[in-house]
């Protein structure tokens, strides 16, 4: 009776120590080999990816302590690690995004360098973002940029903090975000 109270109460308080721990980076059962970007269907699951998220924005804005008053950050779309280097989509647009939240929720200075000088009135909406090279705002100290690659188990996630005056990368962090996260 003893070990089946004790069992009961060990079960008990992992189960709450569970409940407070960040998502688990662990693959979608029945995964089998390599996911193919064309396989990719369904809404991005938001809430759950933006966890691990903020943890990436974290430990950057952490490790640099000076980026949370001194400098500006522009953040650029996420890329797709391939030849290129220059094919975003729409997890990469999302990322980008969400760092824009994360890293600004944590008192960095976010340069929203797509922004217009004016609002377009359009019968569709008003738009205040661009993408005219000649409109964009150049005036930040450093970009955040990043890859994405697709692996068995999730997309793996690289972002980087690069000085736009030297280009020298002055933090960087990664993260494997499980498929049933993202899809």
């Amino acid at each position: 009776m003893r070990v089946f109270i004790a069992f009961c109460m060990a079960l008990a308080l992992s189960g709450c120590h569970i409940n407070n721990q960040a998502p688990s980076m662990v693959a979608m059962e029945g995964e089998s080999g390599p996911f193919q970007a064309q396989m990719r269907v369904g809404a991005f699951n938001d809430y759950l990816m933006d966890e691990y998220v903020e943890q990436m924005a974290t430990r950057l804005v952490t490790a640099i302590p000076e980026l949370e008053t001194e400098y500006s950050v522009a953040i650029a779309s996420f890329v797709d690690l391939d030849n290129s280097l220059n094919t975003t989509s729409r997890l990469g647009n999302q990322l980008s995004e969400t760092f824009i939240t994360e890293i600004r929720r944590l008192g960095v200075p976010v340069v929203d360098y797509k922004m217009n000088s004016h609002i377009d009135v359009l019968q569709s909406g008003d738009i205040v973002f661009t993408r005219d090279k000649g409109s964009v705002n150049n005036d930040f100290d450093y970009i955040l940029a990043g890859t994405f690659i697709y692996d068995e188990k999730g997309v793996v996630v690289h972002a980087r903090i690069i000085s736009r005056l030297d280009k020298r990368i002055i933090g960087a962090t990664h993260s494997l975000i499980p498929y049933q996260l993202v899809y």
